[in-house]
């Protein structure tokens, strides 16, 4: 039976876009949904097994992207360390639960619950995704994380009015204070969890506009009423990097100053968590 080269062609570029889109998909779906998970699965008393939508999604992800490997044949050098990389932690992981006597089935989980956020990077570098689509998925997300540190500075305003701060979304089991304020979850169920995602816009924001706005004073709000002590600290380190690129010697005073506020605030800062 005689086949025409053409349509050949065709099918063999079809084939790996469809899975590059199936890809996209899944991650922009990821991306939204995370800082709602907790929330979702509590307001609609769904199973605990619901917390393990993200990492369904992200092996469905990786399976498209390994099928779509083997038509492109290689992925960007950049890429390839990564997955070697986490394939190393993946092995040394099984040889340490084997040489443990640890059942691998429990140890399995707790060796992809290590790597399953940095699989998204080789599949981020392996399809082709028009960079309008990738603008147009980061102000997106800029906007979720907007509207999240607005819903913790209300979640503030009610405590201190005396107002459920539960019926805004956040979780009683957090509600507790730290340097007068309560420590503000938004809508992501812990406050570090919320405070890590206030922190990466942050930078993301401070990084590609260089100046500060409206847009970074709510993150810096949300990363604040957080209280999330480790945000904190990522928070002087990424300030401290900002300032070495623009004036070396500003931000050797700055670092001086940080450190004996630091030290200064030992005794709060060994305060239980």
């Amino acid at each position: 039976m005689y086949t025409n080269p053409k349509t050949l062609s065709v099918k063999s570029r079809l084939f790996p876009a469809l899975l590059g889109k199936l890809g996209w998909g899944i991650i922009v779906f990821l991306l939204v949904f995370l800082p709602f998970q907790s929330l979702t699965r509590k307001w609609l008393k769904l199973p605990y097994q619901f917390l393990w939508v993200d990492e369904f999604l992200i092996v469905m992800a990786f399976i498209l992207f390994s099928f779509s490997l083997s038509y492109y044949g290689g992925i960007k050098k950049g890429a390839a360390i990564i997955l070697f990389s986490l394939l190393f932690l993946v092995i040394t992981g099984v040889i340490s639960a084997l040489w443990n006597g640890n059942p691998l089935i429990i140890s399995g989980g707790a060796i992809f619950n290590y790597i399953k956020n940095l699989l998204v990077i080789p599949i981020f570098c392996l399809f082709v995704i028009p960079k309008k689509e990738i603008v147009c998925l980061y102000k997106v997300l800029h906007r979720l994380a907007l509207f999240l540190c607005i819903i913790a500075i209300l979640q503030e305003i009610a405590f201190f009015g005396g107002f459920p701060v539960e019926k805004l979304g956040a979780s009683a089991d957090f509600v507790y204070m730290r340097f007068g304020f309560m420590r503000t979850p938004s809508l992501m169920g812990h406050p570090n969890v919320f405070g890590l995602y206030a922190l990466l816009f942050f930078i993301l924001d401070f990084g590609l506009y260089r100046c500060f706005g409206w847009q970074n004073i709510l993150f810096l709000s949300g990363i604040i009423l957080s209280g999330s002590r480790i945000v904190w600290v990522a928070l002087c380190f990424a300030f401290f990097y900002f300032l070495i690129r623009k004036n070396k010697e500003i931000a050797v005073g700055i670092f001086a100053l940080i450190t004996a506020i630091v030290v200064m605030l030992i005794p709060y800062l060994n305060m239980p968590k």
